[in-house]
């Protein structure tokens, strides 16, 4: 089968840009051209071979190089002129790269705290930029509300470290919480456009957006319904678990003072439960719950 589309991966890597690409690549599932991007020659070719071997008929093909701007450019020209890939628009393009960054503040010079926000924030524009500008060139650039169609996806992918981060991971936080913000503009000035920007984080929802676009992220991740619902029973335990504490204090004092306590409660609807929101009034909750 013939792929349906290109898609372009930065920072494919043995584990993440590996399953990625062979998810994007197997033609029973994504069906698309994949061009994997990466800093060293060698194990790039490797995991392009070893992904061609595991699914034949798959289209991959490996280009070297770094995020400097010109060689990510240079990148972006040898993809368009590749005859793999020859007749296919744009229609996914993955920002993956790895930045790790750790060094006592104190002790860090102004450049050690900026060479990671170089390669990575600087790659990230530059990596947008051309993605951006193939998606119009593949598709136009005409807005939606004016009857344009969909252009596409561009996904950064990142870390929690992008809305916390630790002690010594000055320029890992800065790098990373950038990146996210670059995110965050593109999607509100492109969406009209028709072309959709996102951000995934590890140990959360990771690439839920693709879902309707790509059947084949079903096979990997899990529903924004299905991490919703486990976010919400896991505030609602810390409610009742803070609520538990809080009788149990109240009864040791009153033990202590000679009086009989009992922790039985009559029942009463759930603040956080959505059902008993539904089924009473705002008001009605908040009293039961004083």
């Amino acid at each position: 089968m013939a792929p349906s589309s290109l898609a372009i991966l930065i920072g494919a890597g043995p584990t993440t840009g590996a399953g990625v690409a062979r998810v994007l690549s197997n033609p029973a599932l994504g069906n698309m051209a994949v061009a994997l991007l990466a800093r060293r020659p060698e194990p790039l070719n490797d995991l392009v071979t070893s992904l061609k071997e595991q699914q034949p008929g798959a289209v991959l093909e490996a280009f070297p190089t770094d995020t400097s701007p010109d060689n990510l450019r240079q990148a972006f020209a040898a993809i368009k002129a590749h005859d793999s890939f020859k007749g296919l628009k744009l229609n996914l393009a993955i920002f993956s790269i790895k930045n790790s960054s750790k060094k006592p503040f104190m002790t860090e010079t102004y450049e050690d705290f900026l060479a990671p926000i170089e390669e990575y924030v600087g790659g990230a524009f530059v990596f947008a930029q051309e993605s951006i500008r193939r998606m119009f060139e593949d598709h136009g650039e005409t807005a939606l509300a004016d009857g344009g169609s969909k252009k596409g996806t561009l996904l950064f992918t990142g870390t929690l470290g992008a809305l916390r981060c630790n002690a010594e991971f000055a320029s890992y936080g800065a790098s990373r919480g950038s990146v996210r913000q670059l995110a965050q503009a593109l999607a509100k000035e492109l969406s009209g456009k028709g072309i959709h920007v996102a951000v995934s984080a590890q140990s959360t929802v990771c690439m839920t957006a693709l879902t309707r676009q790509h059947p084949a992220w079903k096979y990997t991740e899990r529903t924004d319904l299905e991490t919703t619902n486990a976010a919400r029973d896991r505030q609602r335990s810390y409610h009742r678990r803070g609520q538990r504490r809080h009788k149990e204090r109240q009864a040791h004092r009153c033990r202590s003072r000679g009086q009989n306590v009992s922790l039985a409660q009559p029942a009463r609807p759930d603040p956080l439960d959505a059902r008993a929101r539904s089924a009473t009034s705002t008001r009605e909750v908040l009293r039961n719950a004083d």
